[in-house]
């Protein structure tokens, strides 16, 4: 029985391997990294701020919703 159970584990860690070989690693999200389209929006105020406004800037875009 023990001799089953490690080849049934040697034969799954082959496949696991020869899988990861054969796709390669996960592209990483560094790679996928793409500028966002330049919006607008109105402020309370009644002004507008624009996304090149806040360039190199942190902040939270929150949308929501009443329904």
């Amino acid at each position: 029985m023990k001799g089953k159970r490690f080849v049934l584990c040697a034969a799954l860690t082959v496949a696991l391997l020869a899988s990861y070989v054969h796709t390669g690693p996960a592209e990483s999200a560094e790679a996928k990294k793409e500028t966002a389209p330049e919006f607008t929006l109105k402020t309370f105020d009644k002004g507008e701020i624009g996304l090149a406004d806040l360039q190199g800037k942190a902040f939270v875009l929150w949308f929501m919703a009443s329904w």
